[in-house]
C-alpha cells in the first residue's frame, strides 16, 4: 500500500514539473529573451545624428557630385580702377546759387516823436492849451526845416487827477513830425523841445530807395556769379534770375540805412 502511494505521488511530481517547463517557455517567447534585453543600448547621440541623417532633404545633384560652390569659391567683386595720369572727376554742369548784396546809404527823411503833457483845474481849459501846445510844437520844428505831421490817431487822452484837496485833469498827447531833411534832426529835435514837449525817438527813413536797390542788386548779381565759379570752376552763362526778396533798416551810424537785396541765379558751365 505504501509503496502505491509512493509511486502516485512521484507521477503527480513529473507532472507539474512538466507543466512549469512548458509555461515558462512561453513566457519566454512574449517577452524577449533575457540575452536580448541585457545587451547595451546604443548611445543617445547616435540616435539622434541617425534620426536626422533619415528625415533630412535628399542631397542636391550639386551636392552628390562634389560640384556645389563653397564659400572661398564666390567671386570677389570688382575693385575700382585706378585714374589715369591727369583725369578729374566731372566738374557740375549747372549750379543754382543765391547773391547778397547791401548798400548804406544816409536817410532821406527823419521822424521826430514827441509827448506833450498838460495840467488844468478845467476840462475845456486843458483841452485849449493842449492844442496850443501842439501848435508850438510845430511851429518850432518848421522854423528849423520843412516839416509835416500831425498828432498820432488815438494819441490824445485825458484822465481826471486830485492831490488830495482839489481836482483837476492831465491831457496827454503823442505827437510825430516828419522832416524832409535827415540832418536837420538834431536841431528840431532841440527846438520842439524848448516849447516843453519830451522827445521820445528819432526814426530815420529811405522814402527813395530804388537807387541804393540798384546798387544792392548789383552786388548781389556779382556775389551770385562768384558763388558759381568757385563750383562750377570757371565762369558759368547765366540762364535763369530772379530777385528774392529785398528791404532796408537803420544801420548802426546814426542818420544811415543800410539797404539790403537777395537774388537767386542758375549757372551753367561752359561747354569744352
Amino acid at each position: 500500500m505504501k509503496k502505491k502511494f509512493l509511486l502516485l505521488f512521484l507521477v503527480l511530481a513529473l507532472a507539474l514539473t512538466a507543466a512549469g517547463s512548458v509555461i515558462s517557455a512561453c513566457a519566454e517567447q512574449e517577452c524577449g529573451t533575457p540575452a536580448l534585453q541585457n545587451q547595451p543600448e546604443e548611445p543617445a547621440k547616435e540616435k539622434s545624428a541617425s534620426r536626422q541623417s533619415e528625415s533630412a532633404d535628399p542631397a542636391s545633384p550639386a551636392e552628390q557630385d562634389g560640384s556645389a560652390p563653397q564659400e572661398g569659391d564666390r567671386p570677389a567683386p570688382p575693385r575700382p580702377m585706378p585714374r589715369a595720369e591727369g583725369e578729374h572727376r566731372p566738374a557740375h554742369t549747372a549750379v543754382s546759387v543765391t547773391g547778397c548784396g547791401k548798400v548804406t546809404v544816409p536817410a532821406d527823411a527823419v521822424q521826430l516823436s514827441f509827448r506833450i503833457r498838460i495840467l488844468s483845474d478845467s476840462f475845456k481849459e486843458g483841452q485849449a492849451r493842449l492844442s496850443e501846445a501842439k501848435s508850438a510844437l510845430f511851429d518850432a520844428v518848421r522854423g528849423v526845416c520843412e516839416a509835416s505831421g500831425d498828432g498820432l490817431p488815438g494819441g490824445d487822452s485825458h484822465r481826471p487827477v486830485s492831490d488830495g484837496t482839489a481836482g483837476g485833469y492831465e491831457f496827454t498827447s503823442f505827437v510825430c513830425v516828419k522832416l524832409t531833411d535827415a540832418a536837420k534832426a538834431e536841431e528840431a529835435k532841440n527846438a520842439a523841445e524848448g516849447t516843453g514837449a519830451v522827445h521820445l525817438y528819432t526814426y530815420y527813413l529811405l522814402e527813395n530807395e530804388s537807387e541804393a536797390l540798384k546798387q544792392a542788386l548789383s552786388l548781389a548779381l556779382q556775389d551770385a556769379a562768384g558763388k558759381a565759379e568757385t563750383l562750377l570752376g570757371q565762369a558759368g552763362t547765366l540762364l535763369r534770375l530772379h530777385e528774392e526778396c529785398s528791404w532796408h533798416s537803420a544801420a548802426d551810424e546814426p542818420g544811415q540805412i543800410t539797404v539790403y537785396a537777395n537774388v537767386r541765379a542758375k549757372y551753367a558751365a561752359a561747354q569744352q
